[in-house]
C-alpha cells in the first residue's frame, strides 16, 4: 500500500470520527464541544485505527473490525456505557449506509457508469465520502434516528444471555455477508441495494427477538402484581373469616340473652354497632368514593393493613374526584399509578409503626389539571430527606430500600406523572400528580 492510499485512508477516518462524534452525542441529546481537545484526541485514534486495519487486516475481517474498534472508542471516551455504546455504533453504521444508497440513487442518473469510476479515483472517493457524510449529517437533523435509537436502547434494558447470544451471533453472520458481497466486486448500486436490504432484515430479526423479550417480561410483570394482589386480598379474607367467625358468637350470645330476657341485649347490640361497624365504615364507604380502575382496591387493602396495626388513617376525598375516570386513564397510567401509591403507603406505615404517634393522612384532589394523590405521615428523628429516593437508602435495615427508586423510574417513564416531596412541620408528604389535562387532550 502507498503513501497515497494511507493518506486517503486517514482523511476517510476524519470524516468517521466527526460524524460518529456528533452521532452519538446528538443521538443522547448531548452538545458537541468541538473545542475540548478529547473530541481531536478521539478522531486521531479513529484515523490511526482504520489505517491499521485497512493496512493489517484482512479484507473479509475489516467491516467487524472498525464495528469494534467505533464501539471501543465510544464506550472508553464518549458515552461510557456498553449498550448504549454498542446500539449507538450500530445506528451511526446504518445511517451511513442509508446516506450512500441514497447518494447512489440520487447521483447514478447524472453520472451513470462515472459512479464506478469515482470509486477508484483519490480525489472521487473524497468527495463520495464528503457527499454521503452531508447527507449523514442531515438524517440526523430528523427526529427518526433518535427515535429509533431509544426504541433500541429501551427493547435492550435487562436481557437475558441467551439472548445476548443470539444478537452476537447474527450480527457476525451479517458482518461476513458484508463482506462476502465486497469480495465478489459487485456493481456499487447492486452492492449498496444487497447491503440496505441485508441491514433492513437484520434489524427486523434483532427486533423481533427482542420484542419477544419485552413482552414476556411485562406479562411477567403483570403476573408478579396480581400476585402480589391476591396475597393481600387473602390477607383481607382471612381477617373476614375471624370477623365472621366472632360475629357468629357474637349472634350466639345475643339468642342466649333474649332467651333468657336479658333486659341488658339492646345495650349489648348498640355497643356491638358502635363498636364493629363505625371503625370500618371510613373505609367502606370513604373508599368507596374513590373511582374504579385499580387505586380504590389499592387504598383499601393499606387502610385494613394499617387498621389491623393500630394506626390511625385519615381519608379526605374531594367532591370533584368523582369526574375522573381512571378505567380511561388506560392500564399503564393506572397500574403505574398503583404501584407508586402502594411503595408511598408502604413506606408510611413502616415509618409511622415504629413511633407513638400513629397517623397517616390520605388525600385526593384536582389541582391545576391535575389528580393529586397525598400521602401524608409523621416521620422519626432519623430521617433523612435528601437521601429519600436513592436505591438501597432506607432506614427499614437489610433488604430495603427499593421502593422509592421504583417509584423514580416509574415517573421518569411516564411523562403523565410526577412526584413532589413536601416537608411542612412534622409532616412529610408524597404528592403523586397524573395529568389529566393531557390524558383528555392527547397530542
Amino acid at each position: 500500500m502507498n503513501i497515497e492510499n494511507i493518506l486517503l485512508d486517514a482523511i476517510s477516518g476524519i470524516f468517521l470520527g466527526v460524524f460518529s462524534i456528533f452521532c452519538w452525542n446528538k443521538l443522547e441529546n448531548k452538545e458537541n464541544n468541538w473545542k475540548n481537545y478529547r473530541v481531536y484526541l478521539i478522531i486521531l485514534l479513529m484515523v490511526i485505527g482504520c489505517t491499521i486495519i485497512t493496512v493489517y487486516v484482512s479484507e473479509y475481517f475489516r467491516i467487524f473490525s472498525t464495528l469494534l474498534l467505533l464501539m471501543i472508542i465510544n464506550y472508553l471516551f464518549v458515552l461510557k456505557d456498553i449498550r448504549k455504546s454498542i446500539v449507538s455504533t450500530f445506528v451511526s453504521q446504518f445511517i451511513f449506509m442509508i446516506s450512500e444508497l441514497i447518494f447512489v440513487l440520487l447521483f447514478t442518473p447524472f453520472l451513470g457508469n462515472n459512479v464506478e469510476n469515482l470509486k477508484t479515483d483519490n480525489i472521487g472517493i473524497i468527495c463520495i465520502n464528503l457527499a454521503v457524510a452531508s447527507l449523514s449529517f442531515l438524517l440526523l437533523k430528523t427526529n427518526i434516528p433518535q427515535k429509533i435509537y431509544l426504541k433500541v436502547i429501551e427493547l435492550c434494558d435487562n436481557l437475558q444471555k441467551n439472548l445476548l447470544i443470539s444478537m452476537t451471533v447474527i450480527t457476525v453472520l451479517v458482518a461476513s455477508a458484508f463482506t462476502i458481497m465486497t469480495w465478489m466486486n459487485l456493481s456499487t448500486v447492486l452492492t449498496l441495494a444487497l447491503n440496505t436490504i441485508l441491514v433492513l432484515v437484520y434489524i427486523g430479526i434483532i427486533v423481533k427477538l427482542l420484542s419477544t423479550e419485552v413482552n414476556f417480561k411485562s406479562i411477567n410483570s403483570k403476573y408478579e402484581t396480581s400476585l402480589s394482589s391476591l396475597k393481600e386480598y387473602e390477607t383481607i379474607m382471612n381477617k373476614y373469616r375471624v370477623d365472621n367467625h366472632e360475629n357468629k358468637n357474637q349472634l350466639l350470645i345475643i339468642r342466649n340473652m333474649i332467651k333468657s330476657k336479658d333486659n341488658n341485649v339492646v345495650s349489648y347490640i348498640e355497643n356491638l354497632v358502635n363498636e364493629k361497624i363505625k371503625d370500618n365504615e371510613t373505609i367502606f364507604y370513604k373508599t368507596s368514593r374513590i373511582p374504579e380502575g385499580g387505586l380504590r382496591a389499592t387504598i383499601y387493602s393499606k387502610m385494613c393493613k394499617m387498621e389491623e396495626l393500630n394506626i390511625k388513617c385519615i381519608l379526605d376525598i374531594a367532591n370533584e374526584i368523582k369526574t375522573v375516570d381512571l378505567i380511561k386513564m388506560g392500564d399503564k397510567v393506572t397500574l403505574d399509578m398503583c404501584k407508586i401509591i402502594s411503595v408511598f403507603l408502604d413506606n408510611a406505615i413502616d415509618e409511622v409503626s415504629k413511633l407513638n404517634k400513629k397517623e397517616i393522612t390520605v388525600e385526593l384532589f384536582i389541582m391545576d389539571n391535575n389528580l393529586c394523590i397525598d400521602i401524608s405521615n409523621n416521620y422519626g428523628l432519623d430521617t433523612n430527606f435528601e437521601k429519600i429516593g436513592l436505591p438501597k437508602y432506607t432506614t427499614k435495615g437489610d433488604n430495603h430500600g427499593y421502593g422509592l427508586a421504583l417509584v423514580k423510574e416509574l415517573v421518569k417513564n411516564n411523562k403523565l406523572l410526577s412526584n413532589e416531596k413536601i416537608i411542612n412541620k412534622n409532616k412529610f408528604t408524597q404528592r403523586l400528580k397524573v395529568n389529566i389535562y393531557e390524558l383528555k387532550n392527547p397530542k
